[in-house]
């Protein structure tokens, strides 16, 4: 969460190279040994968002956490990924990362 307010920078920077910064909020609480449940509602992300200026594409993911671990091979989170024009991942980082970071990934996605 902390590279937010980054994420919306870049998203200016880059917006007439056709660069779009969406971000997807997988808020659940994974008790012990318990199914996963939601703890936090589309409206709260849109209230967060809002209260901390941030201009961002967000979507709220409702689905079973598990099924997204599968499909992006998910092995922690923040997961940041970079997709190409045709829709391949084409760079990924768990983690937090840094602004020089963010901006290769996004090169790199524009095929540079």
């Amino acid at each position: 969460m902390a590279e937010l307010p980054e994420l919306v920078e870049l998203q200016k920077e880059w917006k007439d190279e056709g660069v779009r910064v969406q971000t997807v909020a997988l808020d659940v609480a994974m008790p012990k040994g318990r199914e996963p449940r939601r703890v936090d509602t589309a409206e709260e992300i849109r209230v967060f968002l809002e209260q901390r200026g941030l201009e961002l594409e967000t979507l709220a993911y409702a689905g079973d956490p598990r099924g997204l671990q599968v499909q992006w091979n998910l092995q922690g989170t923040p997961l940041t990924v970079a997709i190409d024009a045709s829709g391949e991942i084409v760079d990924r980082q768990v983690g937090a990362v840094p602004k020089n970071r963010l901006e290769k990934m996004i090169e790199k996605a524009l095929g540079r």
